[in-house]
């Protein structure tokens, strides 16, 4: 079913093809008409924009406070201490201390608010984060809010998303845990 107006629109496209060698033009311009349209439905249903050079910007996890797996930081918490985790973290509170995930990710909902330091292999921010925080993959969406210093060895920002500090790309080391442990433990004493 996903390919189903690709599938059709190429039938129509042999279709036509056929029509015009059989010299019959009223079918053959009938037949690629509704070829175009099906392609445009196809590449409109299925977001394949990326074949012109126009990828679809994956939005953020929309996942709801009670189905979230993993560490949950509940809307009405507020946390006050360091976190630290191996899997998942979603924030939906408020946590004043450092937040580590070792081996997962870090997701600051929008309701999410976090004054310290984050240090995760990956870090969604939908939220509002205060602090350094050290990430591979480190993403700030439309109603993100960051202040302070990023280290990071790829950066995405979505219209909307803010971001003041200063930031670092550390791509000398990418998935050197080092750096990040050496920048946190500095930040912590």
């Amino acid at each position: 079913m996903k390919l189903f107006f690709l599938n059709t629109g190429l039938l129509f496209w042999l279709l036509a093809l056929f029509s015009w060698v059989a010299l019959i033009p009223q079918a053959g311009e009938y037949f690629a008409a509704s070829a175009i349209i099906l392609f445009i439905f196809h590449i409109l249903k299925s977001g394949e924009l990326s074949v012109f050079g126009i990828r679809k910007k994956q939005p953020f996890p929309s996942v709801q406070e009670k189905d979230a797996q993993g560490t949950v930081v509940a809307s009405n918490v507020c946390l006050e201490g360091n976190l630290v985790s191996t899997g998942q973290v979603f924030i939906f509170g408020e946590v004043k201390g450092d937040i580590h995930a070792a081996d997962g990710q870090v997701c600051v909902m929008s309701t999410g608010k976090v004054k310290g330091n984050i240090s995760s292999p990956v870090l969604l921010i939908d939220g509002s984060v205060e602090g350094e925080c050290f990430a591979e993959t480190l993403e700030i969406f439309e109603h993100g809010r960051v202040q302070g210093k990023l280290t990071y060895t790829t950066l995405a920002v979505t219209r909307g998303g803010q971001f003041s500090g200063s930031a670092i790309n550390n791509t000398e080391h990418p998935g050197d845990k080092s750096v990040q442990r050496e920048s946190m433990l500095a930040t912590n004493e």
